[in-house]
């Protein structure tokens, strides 16, 4: 039989792993482009006829991505983008790649369009997305990504824009977000919209709910580990008499 302190301290980690979650949601409530994750718990095997699953020990904490749009703030920023829809945008780094809906862009001295943090915000075929000093003045982007260069007449690249699965999300820092696996995504799934920018989908007085009810459970299980080591010293003790 497993020690039953062992397993409420188990339980306790887990809350305490669910309260850092849902903290970093409140911690990124300005975050452009930020999404929130959410926490359920869940048995870690499922009900047989043979078993029962009495012992929390069965119990996990799991977590996902909210894939809930933002609101959408205006900018009138030639170089800012936000994604409607459940696509991501794509930017490379040494490692691979990083999607992120974070959509304020930046032209370095050689025309590469780069995210916040320099990252090389990926086009059509995965390939960096160059605009020439001339284009940035008159720059339009079209709400399927396609970028118009001088007066509008040349398609210079169009934003790449990709589909990854939430439960193979994870978050890396700064709206930037990992995926093993992505796809490029159908034209009529997402809209892209120039001069805005897309806010937190973090839900304020949800998060603030299930951080009071993660910090009482959290009590509840001190309190009840503290009785167990109670009654394991008043058991010891009369042995000893």
């Amino acid at each position: 039989m497993t020690d039953p302190i062992m397993q409420l301290s188990q339980v306790i980690q887990q809350e305490f792993n669910a309260l850092k979650t849902v903290s970093q949601n409140t911690a990124n409530v300005n975050t452009v482009g930020y999404r929130s994750e959410g926490v359920f718990s869940t048995l870690a095997s499922p009900l047989s006829n043979n078993r029962t699953f009495s012992d929390i020990e069965q119990r996990q904490t799991l977590s996902y991505i909210n894939s809930n749009n933002g609101s959408y703030v205006d900018t009138n920023r030639a170089l800012d983008f936000a994604l409607s829809g459940k696509g991501w945008f794509v930017a490379s780094n040494k490692d691979g790649f990083l999607i992120t809906r974070d959509g304020h862009f930046q032209v370095d001295k050689k025309g590469y369009l780069l995210t916040q943090q320099g990252l090389t915000v990926l086009g059509k075929e995965g390939q960096p997305i160059i605009i020439d000093e001339k284009d940035l003045d008159s720059l339009k982007v079209d709400n399927k990504g396609y970028i118009h260069g001088l007066n509008n007449d040349i398609i210079l690249n169009q934003i790449l824009v990709v589909h990854a699965e939430s439960n193979d999300i994870k978050a890396e820092g700064n709206a930037l977000y990992s995926a093993s696996q992505v796809r490029q995504i159908d034209s009529n799934e997402y809209q892209i919209f120039q001069g805005k920018l897309e806010q937190s989908n973090t839900m304020m007085s949800q998060d603030m709910v299930k951080i009071m009810e993660l910090s009482r459970h959290i009590e509840s299980l001190q309190r009840a580990v503290n009785t167990y080591d109670n009654l394991l010293d008043s058991g010891i003790n009369q042995l000893g008499k």
